[in-house]
């Protein structure tokens, strides 16, 4: 059935589903990193903000 869907609405359904995911498990492993290391690292930030950000783009998206 995925062969008969359109080129993009398959990129849409996968970024629909992908960008939420990733945006979460990357907040999540941000917060386990901080409090394994009882404060904020340079990788911790960076996850954070991804997380953020697709965060911001689901928003922005509605």
């Amino acid at each position: 059935m995925w062969v008969f869907l359109t080129r993009r609405f398959r990129r849409w359904l996968i970024m629909a589903i992908a960008v939420p995911v990733i945006g979460a498990g990357a907040r999540h492993l941000s917060e386990r990193i901080e409090k394994k290391h009882a404060g904020p690292t340079k990788t911790s930030k960076a996850l954070g903000h991804a997380g953020r950000f697709a965060q911001s783009t689901r928003k922005k998206g509605r």
